[in-house]
């Protein structure tokens, strides 16, 4: 009977009503919410080269190990690669200094902290109103436009010096005035008033009359002017600032002229705030804020006079030894790097300008703007043939695309030059890549498959992420299915999760994986392909193992016999766990060798008909994964985000081609792994009520649905009310009924 017609004539099956209630009330309670984004879990995937950097760590990169340059490379490794090719080198205390610059800077970004302050106050449960428990620290902003329109922007208002600072203060005046007293009392109520406004509005503390002590009428003034600057009233808060300031007596008034400046600032007034800094730079009463305040002169000009400010760094990025403060010289570089090149667009060959057209011309033709034209390194190059960086860049940037008249460009000056680059030199393995990068653009890719197969052969070690990117082109020209597949696997050098980076693998030596290439590939092959793969030793022995697991599974469900058959012995082999499941699967006989086959993928979460070559589940096949990552989720045939790229060798045979056409449509049409094996396991229970294998078949479905991916399928109700349904009315002493007591939408 066809599952759907049965599902029709459910109805004649009844089912205690009890039962029912209580499976419905009890699953809010058997599946709590996580604490989670609502879009995920996310899971790590593997990374077998980053797009934006060249995957050798920082501290070997300073060392001069470059790995593969390219377009979209981070700038700060690009300034790295540019000093040990265009010099000056880097000596040991220049690399010191760079060695510090992924060390972690207490206060270096990060949302500000309340904590603090929030301990502290929350202990005055006395003073009304009690403070939230957490405070928004950023707002809107609105601005007029010379245009009329209105500009909006986030702000981070309050910091996190803001909090520590009313800490501080917060606990001298306990100190002087104890904890109960009306003057603390009042302090409080100001400093909750000041803190109101940090994420809206415009609350502002009263002033106090002269009843209340000097000290106190002090704080408050600097209390209002807070509280002006957190409204975003900054001209009333530069006045009041200021005048604080000029308050010899005010034991704020170092800090309020500092703030003149913040306002200055804020205001966009950046000239001025920079006036402001300078006449403080130098006062021995600022000496605990000096180094922010240099800071902010720069991250100001930066605003102000960004070609000016991005000249003097350039300069100090290239000088030898570097300044021990090198870290904040780079983010002030990259800072304006952008707002260099629009003021330097008409004068970028300007002495001392190099570092900024050799970074220019790495960047993606996307990533700039139309008036800022990108530097054309092949033609500097060969005005300045004898320059080994920018060899490097017109390697990098060049394409065999026609130029004037249609004619293209046969690169033989560049290819030579790249030819002769001792294979020991830092770039070498980038001028290699790149080489035979462009002699497969231009057709020659014989004389590219020498390069590529000379650079993997090399005794000089390939970094891991470079090692990648060769094998993958290597792969591209590979003439035959075990080629491909051989180049196709590879370690990857980090995980990532939703784009973000994470660690390899805790120091765990990182699994053998193949390519996404790779596995779009294989998910279009035949099982009797797959199988075919299986049986050779082209795969990793893991990749092999989980490669026939799921080939047999997809035989099982494609009921192709004869493949799982020929896969089952070596399954039991190459797994040992599955050996007794494949053994009385090869006993079986007839019909029953698939009920056999279900039974034993209902026994193994694990089994998917899913091509998982990712990150392996770290469960055992017979465990449950607590994410539901159990059997395989409705159509589980891979599916590509663009035009797939497929070998030559691959689609050359159309009968085969249609073959494998086919075999990927039945594939995508499979519903999920709950619902086709609770399928087949409740149409065998129907026909063979006294075998005692059908109770915990049939508890198995249920548990399925529980626990397997289902999230597309919307049987999966279906057919987990049916199994509970047969289990119960004709199993009611089985102990797998007992172990029964829900079925699960």
């Amino acid at each position: 009977m066809n599952p759907r017609t049965r599902r029709r004539t459910l109805a004649a099956v009844t089912v205690p009503v009890l039962a029912v209630l209580a499976a419905v009330l009890a699953l809010p309670l058997l599946a709590p919410t996580p604490q989670a984004d609502a879009c995920g879990p996310y899971f790590p995937e593997p990374l077998f080269w980053p797009d934006d950097s060249t995957g050798v760590p920082w501290e070997r990169m300073v060392g001069g190990e470059l790995g593969i340059l390219d377009r979209g490379v981070a700038l700060r490794e690009l300034w790295i690669a540019y000093r040990h090719l265009a010099g000056p080198p880097l000596t040991a205390a220049d690399r010191g200094v760079l060695s510090s610059f992924d060390a972690w800077q207490p206060g270096s970004g990060g949302w500000p902290r309340t904590d603090s302050w929030s301990r502290l106050r929350q202990q005055l449960t006395w003073i009304e109103p009690m403070p939230r428990a957490y405070y928004t620290t950023s707002r809107v902003e609105s601005r007029e436009l010379p245009n009329g329109g209105i500009e909006k922007r986030y702000v981070l208002n309050c910091l996190t010096d803001a909090f520590e600072t009313a800490t501080a203060t917060l606990e001298a005046r306990i100190g002087t005035w104890g904890a109960d007293s009306p003057e603390v009392a009042e302090w409080v109520r100001g400093q909750d008033q000041v803190f109101a406004n940090c994420g809206g509005g415009e609350t502002l503390p009263d002033p106090l009359g002269y009843a209340w002590p000097l000290a106190l009428r002090q704080d408050r003034d600097y209390q209002v002017a807070a509280a002006h600057f957190y409204s975003l009233h900054y001209a009333e808060a530069e006045r009041l600032f200021r005048a604080i300031g000029d308050d010899t007596a005010s034991p704020w008034r170092h800090l309020a002229r500092y703030l003149v400046a913040r306002a200055q600032a804020r205001d966009r007034r950046w000239d001025e705030a920079v006036e402001t800094l300078r006449a403080l730079v130098d006062d021995p009463a600022q000496a605990l804020r000096r180094a922010s305040i240099r800071g902010l002169i720069d991250h100001y000009r930066a605003r102000s006079v960004p070609a000016e400010l991005h000249a003097e760094k350039r300069r100090a990025l290239l000088a030898s030894p570097l300044p021990a403060g090198g870290r904040q010289v780079w983010t002030d570089f990259e800072a304006t790097f952008a707002s260099a090149l629009y003021a330097d667009a008409g004068t970028r060959s300007a002495a001392g300008a190099d570092l900024d057209r050799w970074l220019a011309a790495f960047a993606r033709p996307e990533s700039l703007a139309p008036t800022v034209a990108p530097t054309d390194a092949l033609a500097v190059w060969r005005a300045e043939p004898s320059s080994r960086h920018w060899r490097v860049a017109a390697l990098v940037s060049a394409e065999p695309a026609a130029g004037a008249g249609g004619v293209i460009d046969p690169l033989d000056d560049l290819l030579a030059a790249a030819a002769a680059v001792d294979p020991a030199a830092p770039e070498a393995a980038t001028v290699a890549f790149h080489r035979a990068r462009l002699l497969l653009g231009l057709d020659r890719g014989g004389e590219a498959l020498e390069v590529i197969d000379d650079l993997l052969s090399s005794a000089t070690e390939l970094p891991g992420a470079a090692r990648n990117r060769v094998q993958a082109m290597r792969a591209d020209l590979a003439d035959d299915l075990d080629g491909y597949l051989h180049w196709s696997q590879m370690q990857p050098v980090a995980l990532t999760v939703d784009g973000s980076y994470w660690p390899s693998w805790n120091d765990e030596p990182a699994p053998v994986l193949l390519t996404d290439e790779a596995a779009h590939l294989l998910d279009r092959l035949t099982v009797e392909e797959l199988a075919t793969v299986v049986e050779t030793t082209v795969l990793e022995a893991e990749l092999r193992r989980r490669l026939a697991a799921t080939a047999w599974t997809r035989a099982v469900l494609l009921a192709d016999g004869a493949t799982a058959e020929r896969l089952a012995p070596l399954v039991g082999r190459l797994i040992p766990e599955l050996a007794p499941a494949m053994e009385r699967y090869l006993a079986a006989a007839g019909d029953e060798r698939r009920f056999v086959a279900v039974l034993a993928l209902l026994r193994h979460p694990g089994m998917t008909a899913a091509l998982d070559v990712g990150l392996p589940r770290r469960e055992a096949l017979t465990e449950l994964d607590g994410l539901r990552r159990n059997w395989w989720c409705a159509h589980p045939a891979l599916s590509a985000d663009g035009p797939l790229r497929l070998p030559s060798f691959f689609t050359a045979d159309p009968q085969r081609n249609e073959s494998r056409a086919r075999a990927v449509a039945a594939l995508s049409a499979l519903p999920s792994g709950p619902v086709i094996l609770g399928d087949l396991a409740i149409d065998w229970a129907d026909a063979h009520r006294r075998d005692p294998r059908v109770p915990e078949a049939l508890h198995r479905v249920v548990r399925a649905t529980r626990y397997g991916c289902t999230g597309y399928d919307e049987d999966v109700g279906a057919v987990s009310q049916d199994a509970f349904v047969r289990l119960h009315r004709r199993y009611p002493d089985s102990e797998w009924t007992t172990r029964t007591p829900y079925w699960f939408e």
